[in-house]
């Protein structure tokens, strides 16, 4: 597992939460300090996000990112069966 598979996790979590009306980027960006515009970009593949930013969002939504590995190993195993 590399930590670009755990990042993307993290993306689509945060992806499912904006489609599911539970956030918006502009939430996401108040609670993180990030500009929303950054965070569009983010969410949309026109920027990388950084393990720093990661770390901002995870604490943010009070994600932990233990969950996110396990889930990701979970998801991975799934596939392989």
């Amino acid at each position: 597992m590399k930590i670009e598979d755990i990042l993307a996790r993290l993306l689509h979590e945060v992806a499912l939460l904006i489609a599911n009306g539970h956030l918006t980027e502009r939430r996401l960006a108040r609670l993180t300090g990030i500009s929303q515009p950054h965070i569009h970009h983010i969410l949309n593949g026109k920027r990388r996000i950084t393990p720093q930013v990661a770390d901002l969002i995870l604490e943010a939504l009070g994600l932990d990112a233990r969950r996110l590995v396990e889930e990701e190993r979970a998801l991975v195993s799934s596939e392989d069966a």
